[in-house]
Parts: C-alpha cells; sequence; structure tokens
C-alpha cells in the first residue's frame, strides 16, 4: 500500500510540473510583466501582486512549448487566450 501511494504521489508531482511553465520561463514572464505594469503607472506592490497571481494561473495553464505557439499567433491572440487570468487577477489579488 506504501509503494502504491508513493508512486501516486511521484505521478501527480510529476503530471503537475510537467504541464506548467518551467521556473525559469514563469520568472521571465513574471519580469515582463511586472515591469509593464510599472511602466504603466500601477505601483511596484500592485504589479508584483497582479503579476504573481496571472504567472501562476497562466502556468497552471500552459507548458512553455504551449505558450511559445500562443505567442508566435500575436499579441492579440496572446492576449485573447491570457484574460481568464487578467479577470481573475484584477478582482482577486491570489491565483486559483
Amino acid at each position: 500500500m506504501k509503494k502504491l501511494l508513493g508512486i501516486v504521489f511521484l505521478g501527480m508531482l510529476v503530471s503537475n510540473t510537467s504541464f506548467s511553465l518551467s521556473s525559469d520561463r514563469a520568472n521571465y514572464e513574471y519580469e515582463v510583466c511586472r515591469d509593464g505594469m510599472v511602466a504603466n503607472g500601477n505601483t511596484q506592490a500592485r504589479a508584483a501582486e497582479y503579476c504573481k497571481c496571472a504567472v501562476t494561473m497562466i502556468s497552471n495553464k500552459y507548458t512553455d512549448k504551449k505558450f511559445d505557439k500562443i505567442i508566435m499567433k500575436g499579441n492579440a491572440h496572446m492576449m485573447k487566450k491570457i484574460n481568464f487570468a487578467s479577470v481573475h487577477c484584477n478582482k482577486y489579488k491570489n491565483a486559483k
């Protein structure tokens, strides 16, 4: 039974990280987001809060490869695909 639980746990761990942005990519997207928000007049604190939420939600939905494909289709397409994170993170400070 312990062996089965260990296998299930490891499977969940692998599946969780293989279906998200890599940590390097998430950090990069966070920096781009934060810099853009501050440049648009938001405070550092608000930018950090929003971008942490948005990057977490995007990472929960897309891998690096999938996100690259979205970006390659243009800014308008990307904004449409990540709108769910923007709507949520503008309303709440934590990702779900």
